[in-house]
């Protein structure tokens, strides 16, 4: 992770936006909006506080994975934790400490961005800055590369002409919070309404939307799954979270 206070958010998402239009197959990751982690890599003026990320992955050879984030390096970070890491460690990264309180309750959704003008980037940015709980983010995640290589309807899921996927989370602790915490979500999805385009990923609906969960999958695509269902599901067992309907 490389990471800046919150008020440069715009300077950020402009730089990562450029280089991810040009950026070679081996590099990943994406660009969050949230509060920086307790971590020692931070310092400690920024623990707690609004940062913008940029979340780095690097899967070439090790050598030639320097010269990639030299444009991200030159904007001088507050604090850089991009290191070689092995792949156990790296999901470590996501365990709780035994310690910690754990969230009960959480919402979130996301899909896709025809791009990432500084119009939607000043409109994600002030929609963070109202997140009712510090552990609300909004992720922004390039796509392009390979991704957009994968012919439409190969594979199930689609929208491979999608510049950007969005997603924003929060997690809370007290019921009293859930109105908020859902009406920050939507108001995030309303901001981005208008570099939006159709469709989402079946993971990222938040709730039952039968008409969503359709418009995840392109026609030929949802009936070729149905007709799967049907003769390997016919007694609808895997009914659970968003299953595609029975013919």
């Amino acid at each position: 992770m490389l990471g800046w206070p919150a008020e440069r958010a715009a300077e950020v998402a402009g730089a990562y936006a450029a280089l991810m239009a040009g950026a070679p197959d081996d590099l990943g990751g994406g660009l969050a909006l949230l509060n920086a982690p307790p971590a020692p890599f931070v310092p400690p003026s920024l623990q707690g506080a609004p940062i913008a990320a940029v979340l780095v992955l690097w899967t070439g050879a090790h050598d030639e994975g320097e010269a990639p984030l030299r444009p991200l390096r030159e904007l001088a970070p507050a604090f850089d934790s991009v290191a070689s890491v092995r792949y156990a460690a790296l999901q470590g990264l996501f365990e709780r400490p035994a310690d910690e309180q754990v969230p009960t309750r959480a919402h979130g959704e996301g899909g896709f961005l025809a791009g990432l003008p500084p119009e939607a980037v000043a409109a994600i940015a002030e929609s963070a800055a109202g997140r009712p709980s510090p552990l609300g983010s909004i992720l922004l995640q390039p796509l392009g590369g390979a991704f957009a290589r994968v012919p439409e309807q190969a594979i199930p899921l689609g929208r491979r002409d999608a510049a950007w996927l969005w997603q924003v989370g929060t997690a809370w602790l007290d019921p009293a919070e859930d109105e908020p915490s859902r009406a920050w979500i939507a108001r995030v999805r309303s901001a981005l309404g208008p570099w939006v385009v159709g469709g989402s990923y079946p993971n990222l609906i938040p709730d039952a939307d039968p008409a969503r969960l359709q418009a995840a999958y392109a026609p030929a695509v949802w009936e070729r799954l149905r007709s799967i269902r049907g003769v390997w599901d016919p007694e609808g067992v895997f009914a659970a979270g968003h299953a595609i309907p029975l013919p």
